[in-house]
Order: structure tokens, then sequence, then C-alpha cells
């Protein structure tokens, strides 16, 4: 039986909302930036969702939910498509340094679905450390960006999850291959190791477990 993704757990009600106003932002380029934040759908969509308390509290938090419509939208439009790499495929891949460069996103949107608390990670240092669901990685149409917006925590109870955003070009990418810790994904909770965890540790070693998951995919 699959799992949920994010987009049906808490998006279920605008799927075809959200899937036109992926549409629509293709005509603009595709972009996560000033045009598709004035959309006019986008902010109608924005009002409805943001918690105005945590947004107020937190600036930053508008941005967040910006990027969650962004990515959402552009993965309804693109059929909603899922990639599950099993941990046989990708658990040996994590030793390895991906190729240079923007690795390409199938049909330029994807969730990347992952196994079931296995990878951890935590949104903010001092955070808990939370399961790594999966990621949407969503690449601009030009194919020189991708949006990464990691989604942790995630379970129908809680209906929400924690989410952790990161754009990168090919620059941001040359950089996280050389940002890996000995071991690569390395466990930072107690007894981790022995349970057989991973955890990321920043958005670097982020942006390398999207390249080696959608390596892992077949992507």
């Amino acid at each position: 039986m699959s799992r949920p993704t994010p987009f049906e757990l808490i998006f279920a009600d605008v799927a075809d909302e959200l899937s036109a106003i992926g549409m629509a932002s293709l005509e603009g380029g595709g972009d996560l930036g000033d045009a598709f934040a004035s959309m006019a759908e986008v902010q109608r969509l924005l009002q409805r969702i943001e918690v105005p308390e945590l947004v107020d509290g937190a600036p930053e938090a508008a941005a967040e939910y910006l990027a969650l419509v962004y990515a959402a939208a552009r993965f309804g439009a693109a059929g909603k498509s899922v990639l599950a790499p099993s941990r046989q495929a990708l658990e040996p891949m994590l030793d390895r340094v991906p190729a240079p460069g923007v690795p390409p996103v199938p049909q330029n949107a994807c969730y990347l679905q992952l196994p079931t608390h296995w990878i951890w990670a935590q949104a903010a240092e001092h955070g808990p450390h939370e399961p790594l669901d999966g990621m949407f990685a969503v690449a601009s149409l030009r194919g020189d960006v991708t949006t990464v917006v990691a989604v942790l925590g995630m379970r129908a109870e809680r209906g929400g999850f924690t989410q952790v955003t990161v754009q990168a070009g090919a620059a941001e990418f040359e950089a996280a291959r050389t940002l890996r810790r000995t071991p690569p994904f390395g466990p930072l909770m107690d007894a981790g190791a022995s349970r057989g965890f991973r955890s990321v540790a920043n958005p670097a070693e982020l942006l390398t477990l999207t390249h080696l998951a959608l390596l892992a995919a077949g992507a």
C-alpha cells in the first residue's frame, strides 16, 4: 500500500486549483520568484493556508509557504510524478560523490519519497530530529535552478509537516559535492548508528541527497 504524498495529505481539497496555478506559472517561465508570488491565484491560496501568528512571528515562514505552494503547484501540473527509490538502491549510493552540474528532474517536477524513518533531519539547529519523508524537486524551465522542498515529520494525525527549502544552481550543487561529512550522512542522533539511521546535517547534504535519490530512482 503506497504512502500518501504531502500533496495528497495537505492539498487534497485544492489539488485542481494548485495544478492550474502550476500550469499558469509555466507561461511566466516556471520559476519561483516575484512573478509567481504576485499571481492573484497564489495570493488567494496563501491567504487560506497561512497561519497568521506563524508568519507574523517568523517572516521567513512566509517564504516557506510560498515555496511549498510553488512546489506543489508545479508537481500537480507535471502529473504528480512520485519517485520512490528503495533503501536497497539508495543506501550504497550515499557514499558516492555525484557528477558536477544540476541534476535533471523528470518532467521538471517530482516528489522523491524516501524509505520511512531511515533518514532524519532538523529544520533548525536546536530543533527536534524528524524523519525525512521526502523532497519535492522542481526544475526551472531553463534547467539551471532546482528548488528542493524537504518534508519532515509528516504523519496523518499531525495534519501537517515541517519543511526546509533550498534553491540551487550549478554552483551550489558543485559546492555541495565538497562539503560531505565522514561518513556521509552519518547519524546525528544518540544510538542512531546502531539503529541504521542516517542524517542530513545541512543544506549541502540535502542537495546531495536529492541528486543521489534522483539517480537511484533512475531519473
